[in-house]
C-alpha cells in the first residue's frame, strides 16, 4: 500500500528555533516531580529517578532532558538538573547546519592502499531572518554579539549594554509538532561569526549570519558540567 506523507517527512514549516539560558538548579528529593520544560542534567544518582536507558547508554551529566506536561519524572536524591529557559526566536525564517569531519591521511609506504582516519567533528550553520524591532536587536541577542546596544526611553532612562560575545545555547527544532509524533531538535552551544543586515527597497529588511559549534559548561560553586551538542528526539509514549 502506498504511503503518502504520513508525518515522518519533514518540511520547513515544522521548524522552530529557541535560545536557551540557564535558570534555577533543581535538587532531587524523591518527592517532587519535574515541571514541564527543558533541563540539563548535572548529576545522576546511583538509584536515579530519571528515565532509564533501554538500548543506548544511560543518561549522564551534560545530557538534556525534555519533560512534557504529561510526563511524571521525579528526581531522586543525587539527581540534580538545571532549568533551561527557552526564548522563542521569532525573527528567524530558516536555518541550516552542515556537519563535517576532516580527512587525516595516515598512509605510509607499508600500506597497500591509502589509509585515512576521521578528525574531530565540526559544524557550520547559517541563520536567516527578518529584522524585528525588539527581537533581532534584543539585549543579549544576536546583534548584541557584535555591537553595544543603547536603549533610551525619552528623557526618563538611558541604558547601555556592552557587546556580549558569549557562547549561545541554541535549540534548533526540525520538527516541533507533537501532533505527528516525535519532536526532533539539535541542542548545541554555538558562536556567531558575522551578522549581515541592511535595507532594501520593497523588500523585508532581513539579516543573515553564520555560526559554529562551541563548548559551554554550567558552572557555579558546586557544578562544572560540559554540555555536549546533541541531536535530541522526544517520542511520546503513545507513539512508541
Amino acid at each position: 500500500m502506498a504511503n503518502y506523507g504520513n508525518g515522518t517527512k519533514l518540511v520547513g514549516n515544522d521548524a522552530l528555533m529557541y535560545q536557551g539560558t540557564f535558570g534555577a538548579v533543581i535538587t532531587g528529593t524523591g518527592a517532587v516531580a519535574l515541571d514541564a520544560g527543558l533541563y540539563a542534567v548535572l548529576t545522576v544518582a546511583a538509584v536515579s529517578g530519571l528515565p532509564a536507558n533501554t538500548t543506548g547508554d544511560a543518561i549522564a551529566a551534560g545530557d538534556f532532558l525534555l519533560v512534557d506536561p504529561t510526563d511524571v519524572i521525579t528526581p531522586e536524591v543525587g539527581d540534580n538538573l538545571v532549568t533551561i529557559v527557552l526564548g522563542s526566536l521569532c525573527d528567524i525564517s530558516d536555518f541550516k547546519m552542515a556537519f563535517s569531519v576532516p580527512e587525516i591521511d595516515i598512509t605510509t609506504q607499508c600500506d597497500e592502499i591509502r589509509v585515512y582516519r576521521k578528525g574531530k567533528p565540526d559544524m557550520q550553520g547559517t541563520l536567516n531572518g527578518v529584522f524585528t524591532i525588539g527581537v533581532s536587536d534584543a539585549v543579549e541577542g544576536f546583534l548584541n554579539q557584535f555591537i553595544r546596544i543603547i536603549n533610551q526611553d525619552g528623557s526618563t532612562s538611558y541604558d547601555v549594554y556592552e557587546k556580549d560575545d558569549s557562547v549561545l545555547l541554541g535549540i534548533f527544532y526540525v520538527n516541533s509538532k507533537i501532533s505527528v509524533g516525535d519532536r526532533l531538535c539539535v541542542i548545541a552551544p554555538f558562536v556567531m561569526f558575522n551578522y549581515d543586515v541592511g535595507a532594501e527597497q520593497d523588500a523585508a529588511q532581513s539579516f543573515s549570519s553564520t555560526f559554529r559549534f562551541s563548548n559551554l559548561s554550567y558552572k557555579d560553586d558546586t557544578y562544572d558540567v560540559a554540555l555536549e551538542p546533541s541531536y535530541y528526539r522526544w517520542g511520546s509514549e503513545e507513539a512508541t
